[in-house]
């Protein structure tokens, strides 16, 4: 049975104790003794963020880097993004979550899970052979070649002739041929993959494809190292999930927040009773949306997460009782660090909830081996 099957109300993870990926910086026997203890050790990946570490990687390529339609690399408050529609890049993040699993992580969670893609080589259809061009060509056709560029001017009667595309074609669309193309692709960069209308665009099955593959080809390479029991989880829940064949084995996610105008993470007056009922339909929806797939609710994200620990004690303690309740109650689990990336321990009054929700794990665990 795996973990996310077992209500796990505590994650002990590695946080602020350094660099879990590169197995010099792990005691790896130590990590291997504390599965055997039942104490799992979490790890993940983003599918998008590239950082320093990778960009002075030598096996790193910067071909792989989001770009937008001119080739410009995309930069967003200093951050670069990798494109998981390269086949490469895909198998550089497999590689990194090896040798975490080799390093005794157990539960791999997944987070940028669209990719955060724009318009690269891959994405458009310039290589490989399952980009934007082949969706279009397969969404329509039949249609004429008079159609085509009426549509989408030069691009499009490339496309149907089959000759070679450039990114200067697509760059120099105008007028409702322009328009044409944005209601095709989607809003770039949006976790959707939607346009402006609202409407699934090629976006939305490129962020499928896309983690389907990786998903696949991670397992392929679990299971060919020999390394099992380990979790594929993902952050984020998304209509394009909806209709993958390869599922993770749990999909993960912040409680209601501020997304919904719920700021219980930064508000000392927020009224959590008052809200209980609201957050447990919000809750209820993602749980049926996540179905058959499992869904674990985690305060562990930076935000809110960071906030949350500016609390008071008795605040904190109110909070995760009440979220841990509540995920029951919409048939999730629930998921909150004991700990903070500053080293802040916990209150006693929240010591003693954390330690109430273990020994709760731990008895409904017991109960569990001894029905199997």
């Amino acid at each position: 049975m795996k973990p996310w099957q077992k209500n796990i109300f505590q994650k002990i993870s590695a946080w602020g104790k350094g660099n879990i990926c590169p197995p010099d910086n792990v005691k790896i026997k130590e990590n291997l003794s504390n599965i055997k203890r039942n104490i799992l050790l979490g790890g993940g990946t983003s599918l998008s963020v590239v950082n320093e570490r990778d960009l002075k990687d030598k096996s790193f390529k910067r071909e792989w880097l989001a770009v937008a339609l001119d080739g410009a690399v995309i930069q967003k408050s200093g951050k670069h993004y990798g494109t998981i529609s390269s086949p490469e890049f895909r198998g550089y993040l497999i590689r990194k979550l090896l040798a975490q699993v080799k390093a005794g992580v157990r539960e791999l969670h997944l987070g940028e899970t669209n990719g955060d893609i724009y318009f690269d080589d891959w994405s458009l259809g310039l290589k490989g052979r399952s980009g934007f061009i082949q969706w279009l060509l397969d969404k329509y056709p039949r249609e004429p070649e008079a159609w085509w560029r009426e549509y989408l001017g030069e691009p499009g009667v490339a496309l149907k002739k089959g000759s070679p595309l450039t990114r200067a074609l697509f760059l120099a669309l105008a007028g409702t041929r322009k328009s044409n193309f944005q209601k095709e692709w989607g809003a770039a960069g949006s976790w959707h993959g939607t346009n402006s209308s609202g409407e699934p665009a090629f976006l939305a099955a490129l962020y499928r494809a896309n983690l389907e593959n990786f998903i696949s080809e991670l397992r392929v390479q679990l299971a060919v190292h020999g390394y099992t029991g380990v979790s594929i989880d993902i952050w984020g829940i998304a209509g394009w999930m909806n209709a993958m064949q390869n599922r993770p084995d749990a999909f993960l996610s912040t409680p209601p927040d501020d997304r919904w105008g719920l700021n219980w993470s930064t508000d000392p007056a927020f009224d959590f009773g008052e809200n209980m009922g609201r957050i447990l339909k919000i809750m209820r929806t993602e749980v049926k949306t996540a179905s058959p797939i499992p869904l674990v609710y985690m305060i562990d994200h930076p935000r809110p997460f960071n906030d949350m620990v500016k609390l008071s004690d008795e605040r904190q303690a109110g909070l995760m009782a009440g979220f841990a309740r509540l995920s029951a109650e919409a048939g999730a689990n629930f998921v909150i660090r004991s700990y903070s990336e500053a080293g802040i321990k916990p209150g006693p009054k929240t010591g003693r909830v954390l330690k109430e929700l273990c020994a709760k794990f731990r008895t409904n665990k017991e109960r569990t081996n001894q029905k199997q």
